[in-house]
């Protein structure tokens, strides 16, 4: 994930001072693999050539959502009474009318409901009776919100759990792919009942036991990145990793509920859907571990940020197939803030899904800085920036 790591220890500390927040946590560095943002543009404007038409209503109606101080993340997840639960990743979360970043909580997920599709208009409420919203599954890790998805009066809801085992930038692991399950989602948040299952096909390329001694796990795949209805099926799509780091788009599908493990089936390039513990085939490559699958007219459509992640570019694949074997590539937007002298950078971009299932129309991304300053004073970065799907793409079509 791309996040500012944090270390669950702290999670409900205010930021006393302005060092605290990095010096607790300075292996978030590691973590910048997802990654986009831009300056806003002047409302009544024009869109610039070649990019996307910033929301600057929308914009500020997020950055004035009480409580709300900024964060990552945003995946989107329509519920039935057209609603939309909107997943934050690490957040700022503040105490009152303060709207001070360094006396802020840092939770390390968290979430807001909106009542119909997201808007400038649509009534938005952060949710502070659960903090954080995913509960960690051990008392020396947290997580991340991954993609989810409604099926049969149940939420399912995706997440990597993450645990810090040593100081330094490098001091983190994955621990962990979950899925929470609400078995009672009509009911107000604080009276949800909650589930939570490993998800037995994830693996993690860290040292582990074995035939008596140390082994290394090559590989890691990881699921849930995005999710997708389509048909009698869901379609599950994770991540996996190579040795060398480079991550490719998987593809896995069920006809059940998301729970039942068993009816996975995993995409392979030569032999098609293979039954579990066939390995999927890695597909679209380099991918990050933030992105959205959508249906379009044609097909299916991919968006993401470009180069596997940490990336100025905003990127479409379209293909008529969901293993995006014939994808065509083409920049929706560069942002123009990746290149600031003081080290701010653009990432973790996505589609905003809507209630009716059609084609997106808001793609959201964000800054983040490589060094404290930035972060703590300027509030400006770290929210999420919204664009509309209405400019002409920077680059004609290509092969990705």
């Amino acid at each position: 994930m791309t996040r500012l790591g944090a270390d669950r220890g702290h999670r409900s500390a205010r930021l006393a001072t302005t060092g605290f927040w990095w010096r607790a946590r300075p292996w978030w560095l590691v973590l910048l693999a997802l990654v986009g943002w831009s300056a806003p543009v002047a409302s009544g404007a024009a869109p610039p050539a070649g990019k996307l038409w910033p929301d600057t209503a929308l914009n500020a109606r997020i950055r004035a959502l009480p409580f709300f101080l900024g964060g990552d993340g945003c995946y989107t997840v329509p519920v039935p009474g057209r609603r939309l639960l909107v997943l934050f990743g690490d957040t700022f979360v503040g105490a009152g009318a303060s709207r001070d970043r360094r006396r802020a909580a840092f939770i390390n997920n968290t979430a807001a409901w909106a009542d119909g599709d997201l808007a400038a208009d649509t009534p938005l409420r952060f949710v502070r009776q659960r903090l954080p919203f995913l509960a960690p599954p051990a008392s020396d890790t947290f997580v991340w919100p991954l993609d989810g998805i409604w099926q049969a009066g149940r939420l399912y809801l995706f997440a990597v759990e993450i645990r810090k085992v040593a100081d330094g930038p490098f001091g983190f692991q994955e621990a962990g792919n979950h899925l929470y399950i609400v078995d009672t989602p009509d009911r107000p948040v604080e009276e949800w009942t909650w589930r939570r299952v490993a998800v037995p096909w994830a693996r993690f390329a860290h040292p582990r036991q074995g035939s008596g001694k140390q082994r290394t796990a090559l590989e890691s795949v990881l699921w849930g990145g995005s999710l997708l209805a389509d048909g009698d099926h869901i379609l599950i799509y994770g991540v996996h990793q190579r040795a060398d780091g480079r991550k490719s788009l998987v593809l896995a599908r069920t006809d059940g509920s998301p729970d039942a493990f068993a009816r996975w089936t995993f995409w392979q390039r030569s032999r098609g859907w293979q039954p579990a513990p066939h390995a999927p085939s890695p597909l679209l490559s380099p991918m990050p571990n933030e992105f959205t699958v959508f249906r379009t007219a044609q097909g299916y459509g991919l968006i993401s940020s470009g180069d596997g992640g940490l990336s100025r570019e905003i990127v479409q694949r379209d293909s008529p197939t969901p293993d995006f074997a014939r994808a065509r590539t083409r920049v929706i937007h560069r942002c123009t803030d990746h290149d600031r002298p003081d080290g701010v950078f653009c990432y973790s971009a996505k589609a905003v899904r809507r209630l009716d299932g059609g084609e997106p129309r808001l793609v959201v991304h964000f800054t983040n800085a490589a060094t404290e300053d930035p972060l703590l004073r300027d509030l400006t970065l770290y929210w999420p920036v919204f664009h509309r799907l209405d400019g002409p793409p920077l680059a004609s079509p290509r092969d990705p």
